[in-house]
C-alpha cells in the first residue's frame, strides 16, 4: 500500500530512471538521492533485489539478463520453461508405454492434449517476457523446443503402431464415433408395429376460388 504523503507515483519511476548514469559516482550519487527521497515517504529499497553494475557487462537483474543492449529471460527461467516441457512430454510418453497393456489411457496424456498443455506453457512464458529484444535468445529456444517435439512425435507414432487399431483413437485424444455412448431406439417388428398417423384439421376451401383462402 502506498504511504500517505506520495502525491504521484511517477516520481518514483523517474528516480529509478536516474539510476543510469555515465560514470559509477554519478549512479553511486543518484542512489543516494534516492534513498533519502525513499526514507522520506517512510520507504526503502529491496536489498535482493537491488543490483550495482556496469551496462557493459552482462548481469541479471530480477530474473532478466542485461547484456550490452540485450534484454532476454535469465537463464534460470530459461531452463525453467524448457524442463516443464520435457516434464510434460515424458509424461504422456510413459502414458504411451503402459497404455499398451491397458484397457484405457488418461485423456489429458493424449497427443492432442499434451500438444495443447505445451503451447500453454510456451505461449504463456514468452508473452511474460515479450518486453525482451534478443530475438536469437527465442529462436534457441524454439529450436530446442522443436527437438523435444520431433523426438516425442516419434514416440507416439511407435506406441501407436504397436497397439490396435481400435485403441489408436484414444492415443491421439480423438473418440472414435462408433465408441460414443448412445441410447438407440428399439424399433419394433412383426404384429407390434403400428401405423403412426396425425390428425389434420378439415379446411374450409371456396369453392369459387381456383386457390385456398389463405
Amino acid at each position: 500500500m502506498i504511504p500517505t504523503g506520495i502525491p504521484q507515483i511517477r516520481p518514483i519511476l523517474l528516480i529509478l530512471y536516474r539510476l543510469l548514469g555515465p560514470t559509477k559516482d554519478a549512479v553511486n550519487n543518484a542512489y543516494s538521492k534516492a534513498l533519502h527521497m525513499l526514507k522520506k515517504q517512510h520507504m526503502e529499497v529491496s536489498p535482493g533485489k537491488t543490483k550495482h553494475a556496469r551496462t557493459d557487462e552482462v548481469f541479471n537483474f530480477l530474473g532478466i539478463e542485461f547484456a550490452k543492449g540485450l534484454i532476454r529471460p535469465g537463464i534460470a527461467s530459461q531452463t525453467r520453461m524448457l524442463s516443464s516441457v520435457n516434464k510434460t512430454f515424458s509424461d504422456s510418453e510413459k502414458a504411451f508405454r503402459e497404455y499398451r497393456n491397458a484397457d484405457t489411457l488418461d485423456r489429458s496424456m493424449s497427443l492432442l492434449r499434451t500438444l495443447s498443455k505445451v503451447r500453454g506453457i510456451t505461449h504463456g512464458w514468452a508473452k511474460h517476457y515479450r518486453f525482451c529484444n534478443d530475438g536469437s535468445c527465442f529462436q534457441n529456444l524454439d529450436a530446442k523446443v522443436s527437438l523435444r517435439l520431433k523426438q516425442y512425435i516419434s514416440i507416439y507414432g511407435e506406441e501407436r503402431d504397436a497397439i490396435a487399431e481400435s485403441k489408436q483413437w484414444n492415443l491421439l485424444g480423438v473418440e472414435a464415433i462408433a465408441a460414443i455412448e448412445r441410447n438407440p431406439l428399439i424399433w419394433p417388428t412383426g404384429e407390434k408395429i403400428v401405423s403412426a398417423t396425425a390428425a389434420v384439421p378439415a379446411i374450409e376451401v371456396d369453392s369459387d376460388s381456383a386457390f385456398p383462402p389463405w
